[in-house]
């Protein structure tokens, strides 16, 4: 008997349920993306020019048609993030010839990748660590994921700041998720810093979930300290990429260091924040947290029920209470109890890390349903609610499940 060839068709088998959801996922977001007319709306897109662009060898903008959200450097126009999103749409222009393509397809793509990645990591998650369980409570977290987060949102807007954050928090999730199993090899950890870095150039602030990586290679390598020596392997992933993100600041800038968010065209009061205060900043803490915490949105009745949001941002956990539930594996990363307590930790470790400099930022992410900049961490807690159900549904779950995807849908058509 070839066990090799039976072990192959086994992995095999795990990907289909996860191809399944991908494409699943896809129609759905695409179908609330164009409200079910399946033709990609108008958006702001700098994703097609940037990407033409590069195509050319250049890293501006020539002649946008609108400079809202650019950056003015000399008599050039660039874009305030990095090449990710521009470079994975490439490909879909080159599909069609070199024409433009709605950047909505590359949202979309990735957005429904990414929930084939949670799906991934929640089924490796219950194999390792709860085998006795069900696949259901993997599905359960993969759907309030898909449905329940700003991931809902993100993928389905196609301008161009969703899009790519959608890119980059695919890979970011993709860098997690490698690690998120038992036995780890170095392979793994160099894959995942690998990934974790790269974001660096699309979406900065996810370039901390490497913390993730770094911290449970450390765990795994406490009793063997000639093992520790191959942290150098983890180091060299970062090292390049931050070569790749000074170099691309300094070709566009002339400065390695800067930015050219002192040249952005934004919104004025935006723009006075910053100009004041900073980019980063205690002072924008306070409003910050209320609008990703606490701040809920208006529900009353007008035949039937209604919501009233706000723009700069909604609570997480109003609008997805089951969220709430990962705060309950916080006592455990004192315990000692549990075989995955150093997992627990360094997840959450890679939350605070992720969501301190969105608490700092200037901006909340205006407009939005939700918080988007939340996403950044989003899929680590339903991670940690998976870990606190040890794959198990309680029945409670679903009238919370039922009202997220209530409240999401409702919230998107109403931005729509």
């Amino acid at each position: 008997m070839n066990f090799k060839r039976i072990n192959k068709y086994a992995a095999a088998s795990k990907l289909i349920p996860m191809a399944v959801i991908v494409a699943v996922v896809f129609v759905l977001y695409f179908g609330m993306a164009t409200g079910w007319t399946f033709h990609p709306p108008w958006v702001i897109d700098y994703v097609n020019a940037m990407a033409l662009s590069v195509r050319s060898f250049r890293l501006d903008i020539p002649n946008p048609p609108m400079t809202y959200d650019l950056i003015s450097y000399n008599g050039r126009w660039y874009i305030p993030w990095g090449l990710l999103a521009p470079l994975v749409h490439i490909p879909l222009q080159l599909l069609v010839g070199g024409r433009f393509v709605p950047p909505i397809y590359t949202g979309l793509l990735f957005g429904s990748l990414t929930v084939g990645t949670v799906w991934w990591a929640l089924r490796r998650l219950r194999d390792d660590w709860f085998p006795r369980q069900s696949v259901w409570m993997p599905l359960f977290g993969t759907f309030l994921y898909a449905f329940g987060t700003m991931q809902f949102y993100v993928s389905t807007v196609g301008s161009v700041w969703y899009v790519n954050q959608a890119v980059s928090t695919f890979i970011g999730v993709f860098g997690v998720a490698v690690i998120l199993k038992k036995k780890r090899s170095i392979a793994d950890y160099i894959c995942s810093v690998a990934c974790c870095s790269l974001t660096l150039l699309g979406r900065p602030t996810l370039v901390f979930l490497v913390i993730i990586p770094f911290f449970l290679f450390l765990y795994d390598t406490k009793q063997h300290a000639s093992d520790r020596r191959k942290i150098v392997w983890l180091i060299l992933p970062i090292m390049f990429t931050t070569a790749l993100f000074l170099f691309y600041n300094a070709a566009r800038f002339g400065n390695p260091f800067e930015t050219g968010y002192r040249y952005i065209q934004e919104d004025p009061d935006l723009a006075r924040n910053r100009q004041r205060y900073g980019m980063f900043s205690v002072f924008h803490a306070p409003r910050n947290l209320w609008h990703m915490t606490v701040a809920s949105p208006h529900f009353f009745w007008k035949k039937g029920p209604v919501i009233d949001i706000d723009l700069a941002g909604n609570s997480i956990f109003v609008l997805s209470p089951l969220l709430a539930l990962a705060f309950c594996t916080l006592p455990w990363v004192w315990s000692k109890t549990r075989t995955y307590t150093h997992v627990i930790m360094e997840l959450w470790l890679g939350i605070a890390a992720t969501a301190l400099p969105t608490i700092l930022y200037y901006s909340t992410g205006w407009m939005q349903f939700g918080y988007r900049y939340a996403l950044d961490f989003s899929f680590l807690l339903i991670i940690l609610i998976y870990f606190w159900s040890a794959g198990r549904i309680r029945w409670w779950m679903v009238p919370f499940f039922l009202y997220t995807l209530w409240v999401n849908y409702t919230g998107i058509r109403l931005l729509q």
